[in-house]
């Protein structure tokens, strides 16, 4: 969870190239502006410079803004999804490992299995989405420490967890009592899962 702290130096990538960029398209305006051009350069050309390069770099700023807050959103919808998702897993597991399982119950049980195998395989997809979506960008081979790469390691690692708790010990077996315990560890890998997110999501504005 430390790695979280990261987010700020990935959030603000988009921020401080387009500040770079601003700062070097005004230094050199300046230079055009101060030194001692002809008349007919100061008149015609230096006016035409400077609003291009007003232009260029209100350009290049608001493509970046428009880069960032779309990333923003994107990441903030995947992990909204992936909530979702837990929150079906972790309600429709509960039931299944709180409940004793014999002949009389065994149809019931047997698509509650169905429902969760099928929730496990969903949320692996989900995670994977989210964590491509944002490493497949052209800096992040740059950004290896940042927070997205630990995000998605701790996602990763989640899935494995849950689906081996979820599907473990007498998981399919036509006869077993409930098993607390089970419920007790799948409800706090859950709980800590969304809490993951959540801090994502607030970083992330």
């Amino acid at each position: 969870m430390d790695s979280l702290l990261l987010t700020c130096d990935d959030f603000h990538i988009n921020k401080e190239i387009a500040n770079a960029l601003l700062m070097a398209i005004g230094e050199l305006s300046k230079k055009i502006t101060t030194n001692e051009p002809s008349n007919f350069f100061k008149v015609i050309m230096v006016p035409v410079i400077s609003a291009t390069l007003g232009a260029f770099s209100a350009f290049i700023f608001n493509r970046l803004n428009w880069s960032m807050q779309n990333k923003i959103a994107n990441t903030t919808k995947s992990c909204e999804g992936i909530i979702e998702i837990i929150d079906t897993l972790e309600s429709e597991s509960l039931e299944y490992w709180s409940q004793r399982r014999g002949y009389k119950n065994d149809t019931e049980f047997q698509l509650k299995e169905r429902k969760l195998i099928y929730g496990l395989s969903l949320l692996k997809k989900h995670i994977d989405i989210l964590v491509n979506m944002q490493t497949s960008k052209p800096w992040y081979k740059f950004w290896k420490a940042n927070v997205l790469f630990n995000q998605g390691r701790v996602l990763s690692d989640f899935h494995s967890e849950i689906y081996d708790e979820i599907t473990g010990g007498l998981f399919q077996s036509k006869c077993r009592d409930k098993d607390l315990n089970k419920a007790f560890n799948i409800s706090k890998k859950c709980m800590e899962a969304k809490s993951t997110l959540s801090e994502i999501i607030y970083l992330y504005h």
